[in-house]
């Protein structure tokens, strides 16, 4: 995850992290960590959610390097971010035609199409990046909110099961067990 790809970039030199949601509420989560890694040297630098910045930052790197993948997938994260999800879904379908098997670019992709309500794309996508990582509970949370928009609560209730079977320390059951009730 991130903090193994952190520790790593430390013994060279440190890294960049853009990081930023919509809303500082959800930032200020991981401030204190993030500033250690600040202090530490494994971040030379922090930018917080300048998402238009980090897409001009992403044009030139794609310039340099327009076969590397990543690049594609994040950038199409920060157009999303934007709410330019048609351009951010280009991006995620670069990633996948480029390579198939990431699968960052299905679950991203997944989800922009689930902010667009193109729930059975937006399914299919997260299907894929299960069939690569069944392990990635997040992608059953999505998963399970896309088939709750859809009207099949008992589906989603699944999901969000195999999602705290994945990983019950980043999910409240009551959440999403609440969700399913709204």
């Amino acid at each position: 995850g991130l903090r193994a790809h952190l520790k790593a970039r430390t013994a060279v030199g440190g890294a960049w992290l853009l990081f930023g949601d919509r809303t500082q509420e959800h930032d200020a989560f991981f401030d204190a960590e993030l500033q250690a890694w600040l202090a530490s040297g494994a971040l030379k630098r922090l930018d917080r959610g300048d998402c238009a910045g980090a897409i001009g930052d992403f044009n030139v790197a794609i310039e340099r390097r327009p076969d590397h993948v990543p690049l594609w997938n994040s950038r199409g994260y920060a157009l999303q971010k934007l709410g330019r999800i048609d351009e951010a879904i280009a991006d995620f379908d670069r990633c996948i035609a480029m390579k198939e098997d990431y699968e960052a670019a299905w679950y991203n992709r997944g989800n922009a199409r689930k902010e667009k309500r193109e729930y059975a794309a937006a399914i299919a996508d997260f299907n894929q990046a299960l069939k690569l990582d069944p392990n990635h509970a997040e992608v059953y949370v999505q998963r399970g909110l896309a088939k709750k928009a859809q009207g099949d609560l008992q589906a989603a209730i699944d999901d969000y099961t195999r999602a705290i079977g994945k990983n019950d320390r980043l999910f409240d059951t009551n959440l999403f067990y609440k969700n399913t009730q709204e």
